[in-house]
């Protein structure tokens, strides 16, 4: 097996990959932290609007609980680096699909506004998880003895984690309504989402 390739091209490929992985992995996905407080902040939110949203935020957790660690991505082992993108790529993509289980369990919004907030966020995960899905499927049929095949592979099983940047705010809709925004900022769960403590 040809061993010029791998240092010629396959470390400047893992560089990179480790970058977007390390960043993908770090990008806590987050509620909007309280703002100054106006009239309309300063009533509470009801009860069943704050439940609605810790169910909301619970939701989210199932996937960003997933993709806190990164893999360890080492040059010297090209095999075992795609052995970690692709469990990283699986670890996503199951807390993805958890995350879009619950939120299908959260039940009607009770304030007008909340159940497009759902939806949109069940779209934007369900999008993300199957590029996830088939990043990890090419990576999986790669031949690990063969470096240009390895150094090829890895950058377009990667590109599919910049789609992390449309999830890196899930909370946006709640903050778009100001009630539910008053539920989120009481709501534990969304405690735990804005704070990044899993």
């Amino acid at each position: 097996m040809p061993t010029s390739v791998r240092p010629a091209r396959f470390d400047a490929v893992l560089g990179t990959a480790l970058g977007v992985v390390l960043l993908a992995a770090g990008c806590a996905t987050t509620v909007p932290g309280p703002a100054a407080p106006t009239s309309s902040q300063q009533v509470p939110a009801s009860p069943q609007s704050v439940a609605w949203a810790d169910s909301v935020c619970g939701a989210i957790l199932r996937f960003t609980d997933a993709v806190t660690a990164p893999p360890k991505l080492d040059a010297s082992t090209p095999a075992d680096a795609v052995r970690g993108v692709t469990g990283f790529l699986g670890t996503a993509s199951t807390g993805l699909q958890g995350s879009i289980e619950s939120l299908g369990q959260v039940g009607p919004s009770p304030v007008q506004g909340g159940d497009a907030v759902v939806q949109n966020l069940s779209a934007t995960l369900t999008t993300v998880k199957t590029s996830f899905d088939a990043a990890r499927s090419r990576l999986a049929a790669v031949n690990l003895n063969d470096p240009q095949a390895l150094a090829t592979a890895l950058p377009e099983a990667l590109t599919p984690l910049g789609q992390l940047a449309r999830v890196t705010d899930l909370g946006a809709g709640l903050q778009a309504n100001p009630e539910l925004e008053r539920a989120a900022d009481q709501a534990p769960k969304c405690q735990q989402v804005r704070a990044g403590a899993h």
